[in-house]
């Protein structure tokens, strides 16, 4: 089965066949249709070609911090590049628990560049120890990073 790619190119050939090009979840693929519209199974492997790029093409993550502040816990990220990034949720560390600390979409910056992000958490508490990150990309996916313990 083809897997679903959004589309990045086309083109139609002389002969009337198609070529599709584009990426999704760190695969490359090219795919050849017949006129009639199927694969063409002469092209690749049964009418497609996949690359998988894997982390090349992912979110990166360089830092991740989190420091006392005057009121609350400043936490601090930054990312050596995003691709297919949507958006990040943060969670706190409560009586051996995550728990979501952000009400509303942290949005990722992406496009593919590295991007800085802060986010002050004013209702931690002093018992709260650790946080973790979590990446959302634009099909479902989730990551987690961390935890990161609090600096004082």
């Amino acid at each position: 089965m083809l897997k679903a790619v959004p589309l990045g190119a086309a083109a139609v050939q002389a002969d009337g066949k198609i070529v599709t090009a584009g990426s999704c979840e760190g695969d490359f693929t090219v795919a050849r249709y017949t006129a009639s519209g199927g694969l063409d199974p002469g092209f690749g492997s049964g009418g497609k070609v996949m690359t998988d790029f894997g982390s090349a093409w992912g979110t990166r993550l360089a830092s991740l911090s989190a420091t006392r502040a005057s009121r609350g816990v400043l936490v601090r990220w930054r990312t050596a590049s995003e691709f297919d990034l949507r958006r990040f949720r943060l969670y706190r560390g409560q009586n051996e628990l995550r728990r979501l600390a952000n009400r509303g979409l942290i949005r990722a910056k992406g496009a593919g560049l590295a991007a800085s992000y802060a986010f002050h958490d004013r209702r931690a508490t002093h018992s709260i120890r650790r946080y973790w990150l979590r990446e959302v990309t634009v099909d479902g996916n989730l990551r987690w990073y961390g935890p990161v313990t609090v600096r004082r």
